[in-house]
């Protein structure tokens, strides 16, 4: 993939979040790819497309994988706190018939 009208663009190089610098693309042939925890590969174009179109769909399954997880999560939760909303009505019932029992004794 030839783009010789893109040599010497000028351009912004990101050196932090904060900071760029100018510079100018001198090889329209291959890019750098982050790879990971500081690590860079020097790719194709056409190989870089590739690389970055399996990370968007690997990352993507497993954005789906999570939320999935996070949903069986949640209905474990609520299925929990309406066993423990039952116990407590129960336990309070207990005591409400506890106290009755407790004040026709003494009347």
């Amino acid at each position: 993939m030839s783009l010789p009208s893109a040599q010497d663009t000028k351009i912004m190089i990101p050196l932090t979040n904060s900071l760029y610098v100018p510079g100018r693309l001198s090889n329209v042939e291959s890019v750098l790819v982050d790879v990971g925890t500081g690590y860079y590969a020097e790719k194709s174009n056409e190989e870089a497309n590739k690389y970055y179109e399996n990370k968007i769909k690997f990352v993507g399954e497993n954005a789906k994988k999570i939320q999935e997880t996070v949903e069986q999560k949640q209905n474990s939760y609520r299925g929990l706190l309406e066993i423990m909303q039952y116990k407590l009505t129960q336990q309070q019932q207990q005591q409400q018939q506890q106290q009755k029992g407790q004040q026709a004794a003494k009347a």
